[in-house]
């Protein structure tokens, strides 16, 4: 009996509050899935587009569905890891997307996955994967990314079990005993998981209002989503860090939570980010992540975030939040006439960048050519600023964050200025926009 046996891991089909006790014929397969994104959102919650920027180091082993379409780099060193620099629609960046496999002693079957993204590109993956899909994304070519889907699939995986532990109830089992994953073999390319990245034109499921002295936090759609807690951080450049952990007034029906917009004391200490982390991790792990999987998706949280200076937003998303986003699909085949049963969690950690009131001043001052118009009331001509003042600027560019090329191309869009757009032109902050929304789909 050669019937198919699939499981797409979507909403409603995720996060089993446990996993079922081994039987005697026992050949199930256990898939977990963790993930984290990244949108930036202006003072009225609006996504700002062109933060593909990626200056995070990229492991040399993940493949690249188009290695020649990037545009140069930054002297700064930044790379463009996904799409030509600042593309003006990439509004959501999948930062690290991890698909871990734990089969037990008796499952020996092959497996198949595949991962899609609509109104995406998944352009970074490991180990080596078939390119079902990537419209407006080639090799010589990158386009719109309007009405576009980009999907990949791993065809015959062959699992090679680390060590054939795996607990029965991994919600009363200790950390300590958490299973460690199969390895992963793609003709012949050997990996521990399955891992892509990508970017799209989405935006996120909360929209985070600055209204006066406070935020409102609302679902982006029209249905209210379930949220048992979020986590609003700061990294100062005065290296004052602070947290504020925040409860939804679940019964209301306009929005999630108000909160102030500005930190107390209370709110700032020195070990409030490791608090966070450690927060983090055991929310990661309640929604059903062995504790290894869950330190690695705040380690790579650490490694985006927690080392740089910005107002951020962390949630676990909903399920039924991330739905449009993307789909993962894993596929097995019977064998001796019965089904492998396949059971799988996914946990997505989303991080909403917040546009302040102290980038919105530095971005007045580069327009400004550095005066504080305010209090000189004068306008100085690009022309007229001397290498030194060129220089005074990028040093405030550089405090901006980053998302500062984005923060900057959506300032001259908003307050189109001659000084901003000769800085742009001078430190090569061009964004890139595609030419139409309705070219014909390539591969």
């Amino acid at each position: 009996m050669k019937r198919a046996f699939e499981l797409c891991l979507l909403a409603g089909f995720f996060c089993a509050p446990s996993i079922a006790a081994a039987g005697a014929d026992d050949d199930r397969l256990i898939v977990h899935e963790w993930s984290t994104f990244t949108c930036l959102q202006d003072e009225n919650g609006k996504a700002v587009g062109g933060i593909n920027i990626e200056d995070v180091p990229v492991p040399e082993t993940l493949h690249k569905i188009a290695p020649g379409s990037l545009l140069p780099v930054t002297e700064s060193g930044e790379t463009t890891a996904e799409a030509p620099r600042c593309h003006s629609q990439v509004t959501m960046r999948l930062e690290k997307a991890v698909v871990s496999f734990y089969p037990t002693p008796d499952f020996d079957l092959h497996v198949n996955a595949e991962v899609g993204w609509s109104r995406g590109w998944l352009t970074q993956y490991s180990p080596a994967a078939s390119i079902v899909e990537s419209w407006g994304f080639t090799r010589d070519h990158v386009g719109s990314l309007d009405f576009q889907r980009s999907s990949l699939e791993w065809r015959d995986i062959i699992l090679h079990p680390v060590a054939h532990d795996l607990i029965a109830d991994t919600q009363s089992s200790p950390d300590a005993n958490a299973p460690k994953p199969a390895q992963v073999e793609v003709k012949g390319d050997l990996a521990d998981c399955i891992v892509y990245r990508g970017v799209a034109n989405q935006s996120a499921p909360l929209r985070v209002i600055r209204s006066g002295p406070e935020f409102i936090i609302t679902s982006a759609g029209k249905a209210q989503i379930e949220l048992p807690q979020l986590w609003l951080s700061e990294i100062a450049a005065n290296g004052r860090n602070s947290v504020r952990v925040l409860h939804p007034f679940n019964e209301e029906t306009a929005f999630l939570v108000r909160t102030p917009a500005r930190f107390t004391e209370e709110d700032s200490s020195p070990d409030c980010i490791d608090a966070l982390k450690s927060d983090l991790k055991a929310a990661a792990q309640r929604a059903g992540l062995f504790e290894p999987e869950a330190g690695a998706l705040v380690e790579a949280l650490s490694i985006a975030h927690f080392r740089r200076v910005g107002l951020r937003l962390f949630f676990i998303a909903p399920e039924k939040s991330i739905m449009p986003y993307f789909f993962t699909r894993i596929t097995t085949r019977a064998r001796h006439g019965r089904w492998s049963s396949v059971e799988s969690r996914r946990v997505t950690v989303g991080c909403i960048e917040i546009v302040t009131p102290e980038q919105r001043a530095l971005l007045a001052r580069i327009a400004a050519g550095g005066e504080d118009q305010s209090v000189t009331g004068l306008q100085p001509k690009a022309e007229m600023l001397s290498e030194d003042r060129w220089h005074e600027l990028q040093e405030m560019y550089a405090w901006l964050g980053q998302f500062g090329n984005a923060l900057t191309l959506d300032e001259q869009r908003r307050r189109p200025g001659p000084i901003l757009q000769a800085f742009i032109q001078r430190f090569h902050l061009e964004g890139y926009t595609p030419k139409s929304r309705f070219e014909r789909p390539g591969r």
